[in-house]
């Protein structure tokens, strides 16, 4: 660095980064992906399509759709009033319950806990409501019976 820079090697290279920044793609390596030189033999060189040489660099891109031109593209999709700024996603306690009521549901229960464990230190606990189980209805696999083990 401390050296002379030789300017038009310094003007070519600024240039070919700012094209390639700017989505210019050389025709001869297209939608490459790896490389290496010819100095080396990766592993990984038989695994990909080798899409062409430029003097000592081998080219290569994935194979099928991995690799194909449509893979490189994003299509930008312009932003609606719902989509602007943040938003808040809950999971819920219930699958049919509304975000609202798992929240509060959610914030019941921690008051209860925390009631029982003031009350717990200071005297006898009050009785705190256990979160209601779920029934589950037994999935049958079949026309088999279900066989148990005998009891002695």
């Amino acid at each position: 660095m401390r050296g002379r820079v030789n300017q038009a090697a310094w003007n070519r290279a600024r240039e070919v980064a700012s094209a390639a920044l700017s989505g210019a793609v050389y025709a001869n390596v297209g939608n490459a992906t790896h490389f290496h030189t010819t100095g080396v033999s990766p592993g990984w060189r038989h695994s990909l399509v080798r899409v062409g040489q430029v003097g000592d660099h081998l080219f290569y891109r994935f194979g099928g759709r991995s690799g194909s031109r449509e893979a490189f593209s994003y299509a930008a999709r312009p932003s609606s009033e719902a989509d602007v700024g943040p938003r808040l996603i809950q999971a819920s306690l219930d699958p049919t319950g509304t975000v609202r009521e798992a929240g509060a549901v959610a914030y019941n229960l921690l008051v209860a806990q925390e009631r029982g464990a003031d009350a717990g230190a200071a005297g006898p606990a009050a009785a705190t409501p256990a979160p209601t189980a779920v029934p589950t209805t037994p999935v049958s696999t079949g026309d088999a019976p279900i066989q148990t083990p005998p009891t002695a």
